[in-house]
């Protein structure tokens, strides 16, 4: 493993005001005690004009990152599966807006269409995504991108690109192959799902998952009617009561999730002119097996996660697509709605 060190801090006698600046003032008066005799008396004779002695400049040994406690843990590679369910999380809530189609669409032509989306947290905007979606009568495509902004791009630049293709079959939405590839600091994550007879068939995740003693493996049952999570949130309904009270099964590469939808209400919508009724959902979450079960963070998915999440038809086909969706975290509510919408052919 690469070694990487932490600049030199190597104080000596100099004006006792500098070092109280990088200095706490418990830690500055624990080492200003700790201080030889000899050192004291040393600095008082070398800085007699200064008016506090300069023994609190105290010398500041060089630790190499990895000795630290948090960076021992990223050397490990703790830490870091969660950041990546935290990034596909966001990234997936980004996605699922593309999905969304306004009536007046026609299914019997494919359409391709550009949207874009604002992302915020606690009403800050951290990030924007661009997709252009393709749908037909019995297929559909979408690929696209999302890319921090504000201060998520300041401390942690961030960006992702995803594409989803499947059928459109008789009762619901059949995905065929899902591929996720983010950015996020100096961390790169690729995830391909390939899906056969109604499940999943083939999973790749570059880097591998980490797995400690506590994983709990996913099994080949639990993978059965599973689906991205794109493709799983467009749902084929009859009517608009029917879009909720439902248990969607998700795999993101990783870990298998239950979402489970329950109705709220009714919601009107209007996006670049286009109007229409959506139907709310409140999901809840229940995780099912490929994650660490010591994480403190699948406890709180389990017992406070929420997501509200407006459903809209596209026209035609009987199937309804998320169109915004606002989701509870533990630093603060998550927004995802749209900004731009053009139709670009049909």
């Amino acid at each position: 493993m690469r070694e990487t060190w932490v600049s030199t801090f190597e104080f000596g006698c100099y004006e006792p005001q500098l070092q109280r600046r990088f200095l706490s003032r418990r830690t500055w008066r624990r080492r200003r005690r700790q201080t030889s005799s000899a050192e004291k008396s040393r600095c008082y004779s070398d800085n007699r004009h200064f008016r506090q002695p300069s023994w609190a400049i105290l010398r500041v040994p060089m630790r190499k990152i990895t000795e630290m406690p948090r960076l021992r843990r990223k050397a490990r590679g703790e830490g870091t599966h969660q950041r990546s369910y935290a990034m596909r999380r966001t990234l997936a809530a980004a996605l699922f807006l593309c999905a969304a189609l306004h009536p007046g669409i026609s299914s019997a032509d494919t359409t391709v269409y550009r949207s874009e989306y604002a992302i915020t947290v606690l009403g800050l905007p951290v990030g924007t995504s661009r997709f252009e979606t393709e749908i037909g009568s019995d297929h559909f495509k979408m690929t696209g991108t999302m890319t921090a902004r504000g201060l998520l791009a300041l401390f942690q630049p961030t960006s992702g690109s995803v594409t989803v293709t499947g059928n459109i079959v008789a009762d619901r939405i059949a995905a065929r192959e899902f591929t996720l590839n983010y950015t996020s600091g100096d961390e790169k994550q690729r995830t391909e799902i390939g899906f056969a007879n109604g499940g999943v068939a083939s999973t790749v995740n570059e880097p591998k998952v980490k797995k400690r003693k506590d994983w709990i493996e996913v099994t080949a049952a639990q993978l059965k009617g599973a689906s991205d999570p794109i493709s799983a949130l467009l749902i084929r309904a009859n009517a608009p009561g029917e879009v909720c009270n439902r248990t969607v099964r998700i795999f993101d590469g990783a870990m298998r999730l239950d979402v489970k939808l329950a109705f709220l209400r009714i919601v009107p919508w209007s996006i670049g002119g286009r109007t229409g009724d959506a139907v709310m959902c409140r999901a809840t979450f229940e995780p099912v097996s490929g994650y660490h079960k010591s994480r403190k963070e699948i406890a709180w998915l389990r017992e406070k996660g929420r997501m509200d999440v407006a459903f809209a038809t596209i026209e035609g086909t009987g199937v309804y697509a998320p169109l915004r969706a606002t989701a509870s975290t533990q630093i603060g509510p998550v927004r995802v709605y749209a900004t731009r919408f053009e139709i670009l052919a049909k």
